[in-house]
């Protein structure tokens, strides 16, 4: 849906990029008709996230918990890192609470973690299903969550634009390197991933897997497949 919507934005004149504003409405607009069309099944909502490039230019587009990001390979160094990564979509953000609250919506806040125990836990949206079971949702903006959408739960995504070589070069004048040294890849993935993986991880995995040719001690076979299988199954 997104991309027949996308057919009808119009890319600049220098081709460095699509008109931002139309963009914007046609991505948006993508993202509330899969919501409004959706199948009501209770508790089955989804995240979604869309990356997009015309030229120069990239697009991060994010609605949930799932993110994508931008990183970075800098072959002299054999040196990984994350560019840009997108914002989860979590209920205990100020802008995200104040909607739920706004909307009738509860908003519950984890407890810390015990000392010296790494747990990744949600604040959550809570609403009653039409079962009377109660969702306890882990994030603030979805995808097919009818229930959750009546207390301020939206499908609206944040959209955000980057400009490549402008970013390569900020990487590369940091680092004390020229830009040629400076490789720039995507990545999309669920909150399964970053659950257990952080980013900067990931990034260091698929690196090695694109760029670096050496195969990691143990692994007869090393390929960008290969690595996100192993990422999936950590």
């Amino acid at each position: 849906l997104l991309a027949k919507k996308m057919e009808s934005v119009p890319i600049n004149a220098d081709g460095d990029g699509f008109d931002e504003t139309k963009l914007r409405e046609a991505a948006t607009a993508a993202y509330k008709e899969i919501d409004d069309t959706s199948a009501p099944v209770s508790g089955a909502g989804a995240t979604a996230t869309s990356i997009l490039r015309v030229g120069n230019r990239i697009y991060h587009i994010n609605t949930g918990d799932s993110q994508s990001f931008l990183g970075y390979y800098i072959k002299s160094k054999k040196e990984s890192g994350v560019a840009f990564i997108t914002t989860e979509h979590k209920p205990h953000l100020p802008e995200e609470k104040a909607r739920i609250e706004a909307m009738g919506g509860t908003v519950m806040l984890p407890p810390p973690a015990p000392p010296g125990v790494k747990l990744k836990m949600s604040s959550r949206v809570f609403c009653m299903l039409p079962n009377g079971m109660q969702l306890g949702l882990a994030m603030s903006r979805s995808i097919g969550d009818p229930e959750a959408g009546k207390l301020g739960v939206i499908p609206t995504p944040d959209i955000t634009v980057l400009n490549l070589l402008n970013v390569r070069n900020d990487i590369a004048t940091k680092a004390g390197i020229d830009a040629t040294d400076v490789e720039m890849f995507a990545v999309v993935a669920s909150d399964g991933i970053y659950d257990h993986v952080e980013p900067d991880e990931v990034a260091s995995v698929l690196a090695s897997a694109l760029y670096d040719g050496e195969k990691p001690p143990g692994k007869d076979k090393w390929s960008p497949l290969i690595a996100v299988e192993d990422l999936i199954m950590t």
